[in-house]
């Protein structure tokens, strides 16, 4: 079987076999790509040599072929016996079964597989976060190919060509306990955020109303004569709290050096609790009392599961304990900490003093999604709408079926070219054309590439999903 050196665009050269395939000839087309994939969420962006293995193939249904890959590291070796293998799909598939890769349908829904990332508040769970410390991956028949390897093969149908600006999607997963759960009170000067409520904690909130600490309190702004003196007292509250944090944090990490734990290692919340109890009890009260302090200029607002909370630049914000939520964001890397109730991991210092005269008082007005019906039994509602990316909240009801064609319409940044999507299961089964085998199921993702074959969502009890687009044309 032939292999083609596709540098330095693996999605050119496939473009180009795909053009080969439309003449008159066989129905498909096997053969193999060898290209390089720069790792630039590794230090140093070393490259990767890969090797994929490739099946186009005609239907009478579709004027699109169906694209079909697998993807390996490159050896000498591993390229000697992929060309001696014939140019058949059977033999591919076989081939890529017994080195472990999955085979996967660029023309179906990719299933992606998470990762953890441990923080001091619990854990984040990406779909499709790519950094050092973990990166996401897709799955088939329970094997793993990393999504950055198959972003870098073809970038324009799986990410609209921008492979490093992939809409993040992950869960929050904060521990139930106050404080320990809390997320950092933060600001971004340009990432947009959109959290969809999936669960509270019933120990943290017997009552079933969470919350989200968002902006600053109207009634503690009112006492001052002027937002400035308001910005003032707040910054010194955040600075005395912080001083006794810091000299808390020192205590703590001198703990962990003698536990065998790094500095900057998150440390399993009933440790950390038994920890705190061997400190001075008048440190522990003084921590507490200008904690309390501080976040008297905050605002808190109710949240239940299903509510949805966009986050605009300089909207300081902090997810609270035992509030489990779907986040969907634009993958920019940079946040400000305006204060946190446990030490901060990787970075020395709070940045209070640096943005607070950046971030205005009068916090963004939440309004409630606009909803519309798509078909019979279909619904939509728009949860987010930003210059970047848009997302929907789609409910189908019990045996309705909602074509893809009908769903990428519903985005307002609909074009003639379709785009990639990012669906993820919120409630009930959606199945896939029929596929009852491997439904979307709550907390389960999909990317669609913008090839994606036309198909069906399908559900026979009722399901929720949600749906994002990039707004960047293609």
């Amino acid at each position: 079987m032939v292999i083609i050196d596709s540098r330095p665009s693996p999605e050119q050269a496939l473009d180009e076999q795909i053009a080969a395939l439309a003449q008159v000839g066989p129905a498909e087309r096997c053969f193999a790509l060898s290209f390089s994939c720069q790792q630039y969420y590794l230090p140093g962006e070393p490259r990767l040599r890969l090797l994929a293995l490739l099946v186009l193939s005609r239907s009478e249904a579709s004027s699109s072929p169906r694209i079909e890959v697998a993807l390996l590291p490159y050896t000498p070796v591993l390229a000697d016996q992929v060309a001696a293998l014939p140019p058949d799909r059977g033999a591919l598939l076989e081939f890529a079964n017994s080195s472990g890769a999955p085979w996967l349908s660029l023309s179906d829904p990719l299933e992606l597989a998470s990762v953890s990332i441990p923080k001091p508040w619990g854990n984040e769970i990406w779909y499709t976060g790519i950094e050092a410390r973990g990166q996401s991956a897709v799955t088939a028949n329970g094997l793993l190919t990393p999504l950055p390897w198959l972003l870098e093969l073809a970038p324009r149908r799986l990410s609209a060509g921008m492979p490093r600006q992939l809409i993040l999607l992950k869960e929050l997963d904060p521990h139930p306990a106050p404080v320990f759960g809390d997320l950092y009170f933060e600001v971004h000067r340009s990432k947009l955020e959109v959290y969809v409520v999936t669960h509270l904690d019933s120990g943290a909130w017997p009552g079933g109303v969470g919350g989200v600490r968002y902006g600053f309190s109207p009634q503690k702004r009112a006492r001052y004569a002027s937002d400035r003196a308001f910005k003032r007292a707040y910054l010194r509250a955040v600075q005395e709290y912080e001083a006794v944090r810091n000299k808390i944090d020192a205590l703590l990490d001198e703990r962990r050096l003698q536990e065998g734990f790094s500095v900057s290692a998150p440390v399993p919340v009933a440790m950390l609790a038994g920890w705190l109890a061997d400190l001075p009890p008048e440190l522990n009260e003084a921590e507490r009392q200008l904690r309390e302090t501080m976040e008297v200029f905050t605002a808190v607002r109710p949240v239940r599961p299903g509510d949805v909370v966009t986050v605009t630049p300089l909207t300081p914000h902090s997810l609270l304990h035992g509030v489990r939520v779907i986040e969907l964001q634009t993958p920019d890397y940079e946040r400000q900490i305006l204060s946190f109730g446990q030490k901060v991991l990787n970075q020395p210092r709070w940045d209070t003093s640096e943005i607070l005269e950046e971030i205005p008082l009068e916090s963004p007005i939440q309004h409630p999604p606009q909803r519309w019906v798509l078909s019979p039994g279909v619904s939509a509602e728009q949860l987010a709408q930003f210059p970047s990316f848009e997302v929907l909240r789609i409910v189908l009801d019990a045996g309705v079926s909602l074509p893809l064609a009908r769903l990428r319409r519903a985005f307002s940044s609909y074009g003639k070219d379709a785009n990639y999507l990012l669906i993820m299961g919120l409630k009930g089964g959606v199945s896939w054309d029929q596929d009852v085998n491997q439904p979307l199921q709550p907390g389960s993702a999909r990317l669609l590439a913008s090839c994606c074959r036309e198909g069906h969502f399908h559900t026979d009890a009722g399901g929720t999903f949600l749906a994002a687009m990039p707004r960047e044309a293609l």
